[in-house]
């Protein structure tokens, strides 16, 4: 029952699980180092995982794509543990899309 796709964060090539109940995009640091995003400079928090509270960073994604949708400027976490590789495409991206399944596939359009 899981969904997975292809995407962009700030134009580096990832690989999404759709999981609408995370609150943000959320990464591993190895994933985030990867795509080069500054996170150490992010506001730390405490993350609430499957296997309990972690450290965590706030960041600013200034781009997401899935298919023919960008959107600008979405909250994103760093998980500072030893995570899946895939991406959580949380929240903070699903909240502005209309989400609906078509054979087995999730098809997701842009809100506004």
């Amino acid at each position: 029952g899981h969904y997975n796709t292809p995407g962009h964060i700030n134009g580096r090539l990832v690989n999404f699980m759709v999981d609408t109940g995370a609150f943000s995009v959320a990464m591993n640091a190895a994933e985030a180092d990867r795509i080069g995003l500054g996170w150490r400079n992010g506001e730390r928090f405490m993350a609430g995982t499957a296997g309990g509270g972690t450290p965590g960073y706030k960041v600013m994604l200034n781009t997401v794509s899935i298919g023919n949708i960008t959107l600008h400027n979405i909250m994103g976490a760093v998980i500072v543990a030893d995570t899946d590789s895939d991406i959580l495409l949380g929240m903070t991206f699903l909240e502005k899309t209309v989400m609906h399944e078509d054979n087995n596939a999730l098809v997701l359009r842009q809100k506004y």
